[in-house]
């Protein structure tokens, strides 16, 4: 099996020939958290939704025990809080979210500019 908790595991299971392989993989440093940051951010770059503030050196620097499944946690949840502000705005401005499905545009596009997709500068409101 695999565990990252090797202590809530029963001394015997770690006696010498019950497993084949142990690996600690230990936290990443801040260039391996820059890179995991990276790694999930990389489509939101290329398509144009990550705000040119965002700072993926900051970023790396305020989350030093955070594990790379924690960092891809931490991206889906800024994502879906993203899209919830969004959605909230569109709704807001008397758009629905089947006005722009029925464009054939992308949601972020610059087609609809009573409803802009929040940059992640700016105050939540």
């Amino acid at each position: 099996g695999i565990t990252n908790r090797r202590d809530l595991l029963d001394p015997a299971v770690l006696r010498p020939g019950r497993l084949e392989l142990q690996v600690e993989v230990g936290l990443p440093d801040r260039a391996g958290r820059v890179q995991i940051f990276n790694i999930h951010t990389a489509k939101m770059r290329t398509e144009g939704l990550l705000g040119t503030c965002v700072n993926i050196e900051q970023l790396a620097a305020s989350t030093s025990n955070y594990s790379g499944a924690e960092i891809k946690g931490l991206v889906g949840a800024a994502q879906s809080h993203a899209l919830a502000r969004y959605l909230q705005d569109m709704n807001e401005a008397g758009v629905t979210l089947e006005d722009k499905l029925a464009t054939g545009k992308a949601p972020h596009s610059p087609a609809f500019t009573a409803s802009t997709p929040p940059t992640p500068c700016q105050s939540a409101s």
